[in-house]
Formats: structure tokens, sequence, C-alpha cells
């Protein structure tokens, strides 16, 4: 199903769920058990499949029989039992450090007054995380049937961003998900949409005992999946309102306001900071959190105005349940929400919500977590760390190249490399300016010029990123990724879905043009190989280490999809003397060896032939 025909059917579906909302969700329930019976119908033909050919052999014995009992009883079987595995579904709880009653008790006075306020039955477990996040969610012991354990997470950073206030109606609006209020059926549905999304990407993935499935599947679940997202979204008004009701909607909206700012702060600031840091200290930090919390509690600066404005520009879209910023403040009655240009950054709060609910805990959440993140960030620091100071010494060569005006476009582009991930984008836009200067259509270099300008809210970004889709036809998922985002910041709702529809259409192209290479054989039309000196050289580096490889010839497929990547025949003669033993499983692990070290130029297949050394 296509982006518009999805947003199509989602539409008709809200307005059909605005209408009458309990039997909206009552056909949900009733598409759920069509693809349960529709299920259930397979189960027993395919079981009953095997029973029938087993009865056959008993009752008319002989070879003919037997050998069809065990092909078609071992085929059936086989498959239901696939079916059987992928509804089996096992919701992990969610993990982090568990807090107690002891270790905060105005958090959990808190929580109990909420929990009363909404109807929620009780939490079995409060756990915080290093992460701006919270959420709470039900993990079932009987998978779709239920009896769950019920568990609230709060980010250690949120709480520190947060007034106390402010936490009230986040918690309000994740415990509200569990209320008794909700309509129940949709959390079973939940539980029910995570099993078929299992069973599903097992059709897609492994094919064995899906084919009597996969036509029902086709037509089926992007529509109960529809059904399924309009009720979670749904659901995210109702916990709004439940936030809105426990903290009052200034409070709730300013919450909202202050976590969008705070996420853009660290996505734009805090992380790339730390990132950057790696090529300067070998050792990561072991007090990240205590920065974390300074960041977040401090004054974000004059680029917050432009953060909060982009981001109550950015409208509703399908990719999230979620409304957007602005239809939530409006849902709740934040002042100002219908002129969203005149809503002020929130101030800098007082106090923190982990110092009032936390206390001392705050400290010791934050060195754990400190301590956990350096650990399992010790060896790609390290490897970062290295790894720049190789960019380093590659820098000073090609700046001798530059001195002497030697340098080439590829080491140019290499030049670029290393400076964009030492030094960052500042010092990296001269170069990358340069280098298009001398060789406009170098797609790498277009990318990178138009995610810079685009991160700079400079539409002339765009034509860097179009020109780099012109040259590249695979960047053209990453390029209209970046402009998709802008043009969502932007509010540029009508442009943002074109570069989406463009983003499918690339997609069934791309499938359609492994599928055609999928099914080159004897009979395609095989062109000379066209590649440069320097390609083959490079290809010869690598075989001549591999002495069994007695001769290799490399052919191009003609393709008419996406012929601008060429696709390689690659065969390898195999050649050992008379007396030695080769499996065909040596062979195997020689070409895929070969798959991940070979420097063709393109998409490749490699297959190989016998030879014999007499």
């Amino acid at each position: 199903m296509s982006p518009d025909q999805q947003d199509a059917l989602i539409s008709e579906l809200e307005e059909a769920e605005r209408k009458s909302p309990s039997r909206f969700a009552t056909r949900v329930a009733w598409m759920a058990m069509l693809g349960y019976t529709v299920l259930m119908v397979v189960l027993a033909l395919l079981l009953g499949s095997a029973a029938g050919v087993i009865q056959l052999a008993i009752r008319v014995p002989n070879a003919g029989t037997l050998k069809l009992a065990i092909i078609v009883a071992l085929v059936a079987l086989l498959s239901a039992w696939s079916i059987v595995r992928s509804l089996w579904v096992r919701l992990d709880p969610p993990r982090g450090l568990v807090v107690t009653a002891k270790d905060a008790p105005l958090l959990f006075e808190e929580l109990k007054r909420l929990r009363a306020l909404l109807r929620v039955r009780p939490i079995t477990k409060v756990l915080l995380s290093p992460d701006l996040n919270a959420a709470a969610c039900e993990v079932p012991r009987l998978g779709i049937f239920g009896w769950p354990r019920r568990y609230l997470e709060l980010g250690l950073p949120l709480l520190q961003a947060l007034s106390p206030e402010e936490l009230r109606s986040v918690i309000a609006h994740e415990i509200g998900h569990l209320s008794r209020e909700h309509n129940g059926i949709t959390r079973w549905l939940y539980r029910v949409r995570i099993t078929w999304l299992n069973l599903v990407s097992s059709a897609a993935a492994e094919g064995r005992g899906f084919s009597m499935l996969s036509p029902f599947l086709r037509w089926w679940w992007p529509r109960f999946n529809a059904h399924a997202f309009v009720l979670s979204r749904r659901q995210e008004h109702e916990a709004d309102a439940a936030a809105a009701r426990a903290a009052g909607p200034v409070i709730a909206g300013t919450a909202l306001l202050r976590l969008d700012i705070v996420t853009r702060l660290l996505e734009e600031d805090f992380w790339p900071g730390i990132h950057h840091l790696a090529a300067e200290i070998p050792l990561p930090p072991q007090n990240l959190h205590e920065q974390l919390a300074q960041t977040v509690r401090l004054d974000p600066g004059p680029e917050a105005l432009r953060w909060l404005r982009e981001a109550l520009a950015v409208p509703t879209n399908n990719a999230d349940t979620h409304p957007c910023l602005r239809e939530r403040l409006v849902q709740m009655g934040f002042p100002g929400a219908e002129d969203p240009d005149s809503i002020p950054v929130p101030s800098v709060i007082a106090s923190s919500a982990a110092e009032v609910f936390l206390g001392e805990f705050e400290q010791i959440a934050s060195r754990r977590f400190s301590e956990d993140w350096a650990r399992d960030l010790l060896e790609p620091w390290k490897q970062r760390h290295a790894d720049a100071a190789q960019r380093r010494e590659a820098l000073e060569r090609t700046n001798a190249a530059v001195a002497a005006g030697t340098l080439t476009t590829e080491q140019r582009w290499e030049r670029i490399s290393h400076v964009a991930d030492v030094q960052g984008d500042d010092a990296v836009l001269p170069l990358v300016t340069e280098l298009l200067e001398r060789e406009p259509v170098h797609a790498a270099a277009n990318f990178l010029m138009g995610r810079i300008l685009l991160d700079r809210d400079d539409p002339k970004g765009i034509e860097f990123l179009e020109k780099a889709m012109v040259r590249d036809s695979f960047a053209t998922p990453d390029a209209c990724g970046v402009i998709y985002g802008y043009l969502q910041r932007k509010g540029r709702l009508a442009e943002a879905k074109a570069v989406e529809r463009r983003i499918y259409e690339h997609e069934q192209l791309v499938e359609q043009a492994q599928e055609e290479r999928a099914n080159v054989n004897a009979k395609s039309v095989l062109l000379p190989h066209g590649l440069s000196d320097a390609d083959l050289a490079a290809i010869r580096e690598v075989l001549v280490t591999y002495p069994e490889i007695a001769q290799t010839s490399i052919a191009r497929a003609e393709v008419k999809l996406l012929p601008e990547n060429p696709y390689f025949l690659v065969a390898l003669t195999i050649q050992v003397p008379w007396w030695t033993f080769r499996n065909d499983e040596a062979d195997e692990v020689l070409v895929n060896t070969l798959a991940g070290k070979l420097p063709v130029p393109g998409q490749f297949f490699i297959f190989t032939t016998k030879g014999w050394q007499i």
C-alpha cells in the first residue's frame, strides 16, 4: 500500500472513529478475530493434509504412498510450526534502575495520588532509565491472553529537565494509557498488533510455511494496522487529557514545549560535542550524566525560539501515532495554541523534578548511569579516538599535497571526510565549496553541502541534494530523508508528502531492480565488464592471495532498471591437485569471504567452477 493510499485509508478511518468510538473499537476487534480465524483455518488445512496422507499410507501401504506421506506431512508440519512459532511473541519488560518507595518516597506519593485520580491499577515496578523519555506499559504473562505486569519508566534526564509540576503531567499522560477509563480493548489490540507484526515479518523473511497466508496478509495486514493506528492516536489524545486533568493545561502544555526544546538542544549541541570529544581524549568521561544534567537545566540560548517555532510548525503525520505538538496543545486547551507564534519559550525552572522527587537518589542514579555508559562505550570510544589520530595523520599528508598543488579529486574528498569527522561542519564547509567549484557533480560533496545548509535552515541545500541524487540514485533515500525533515520542520506538508511519495517510488524501483538482478541466469545477455585498469588491479591484488583460484572471469549483465548501477558476474575457477579433497562448503566460505573484500565497483554475484590440476 502506497503512502497516499495509507493516508487516505487512515483519514477515512479517523472520521469513522470520531462518529462512533465504541463501534469503531468493536470493528477493529472483529478485524483481529478475522485474522485469527483465517490463521486457524490455514493451520487446520495443514494439519489435516498431514493427517490425510499419513492415513493414506497406512491404508494403501506401498513405496509411492509412503514417500508421498513423508514429503507432504513433513512440509505441512514444518509450515504449521513456522506459523505457530511466529504467534508466540514474548514482550520483554523495560530495563532500568529499579526505584522503590524507600528510595524516592515523594515520587511514590505523587504516583499514588495520580493512580487514584486516573483509576490506574497498581504499578508493578518503577524504573529509572538514562534516556530523555518516559513510558508506561503492560507486559502480559500469557501473551495475547493478558494477566499483565505494569511498569513505569522515567528517564533521569527527563526528571532533571522538568519542574515537579511538569513531571506530574508527564506521569499522568503515561499511566493514563493504563487507566481503567480507557477502552480495555485498545490494550489487547496493541498486543494483537505486535503478534501479527511478528508473523508478517516472519512471512516476509522466511516464505516457507506462509504461502497459503500471503494473499490474505497482503490484503488484511495494512488495513488492520491502519485501524490499530487510529485507535492508538485516539489513546494519545485521551492520555493528553489525563495530563491536563492532573496538572492543568498550562503546565501540561509547557512540559511538552520544554521537552521539544531540550530534545533539540541535546541532538544539535550536547551529543555532537560528546562525539567530537572522543577525538580529543582517549577515554570516555566518567561524569556524562552530571554534564547532561547541567545542560538540560540551563537556559538553552537564542536557538530555543527557532526550535520552538519549528516544532509548532510540524503538522500531524501518519508516521507517528502522536498528534503534532500544536494539535496536542489545542486539544488540551493551552492558552495561545491557536496562534503558535505568540507562544514564548518556557522560562528556566527554579528546581527540577529530580531534586524534589528523588533527593539523594538522583546522584546515585547519575553515577550508576555514567559508569554504565562509560563502560559500554569504552571500546567504541577508544576505536573512535584511534581513528581520529589516523585521520589527523592523513590530514598532515594531504596538507603537504595541498601545499604542493598535487591533490586529486579523490584526495580532496578524503581530506574533507577527515576534517568533517575531526573538526565538524564549520571547518569542512569551505573545503566542500572548493571541491564543488572544481567538480560540480561530485555526488558525496553535493550531499554533504546540502545536509549542512539544511541543518542551517538554508533552503539552497535542497538544490545540492538534488544534484547528489541525479549523480547517485542510491543516495535518494538518505537525501530525501534530509529534505523531508527540513520541510516538516518548516510546516511545508504538501512538499514533504511529495518527497515521501518519491522515497516510496524509489524503494519500489530498487525492489524491482533487485528482482531483475536476482533473475539473471545463463540465458541473460552478458556484456564486457568495462572496468578500468585501476579497478582490475585492485581486484587482482585481493585474488592473488587465494592460490586455489586458477582463473577469474568478470562480465556485466545487461539490466533495464537502474542501468547506471552495474551488476557484475564474477566466476572463480577453483583448481586444486586431483588428490586433494575440497567440498562445496569450502567454496561457500571462499565466496562469502570475497563478497566482503572484493573491490568491484558495483553490485556483483560470485560463483565457482571446478578445475582439476593433473
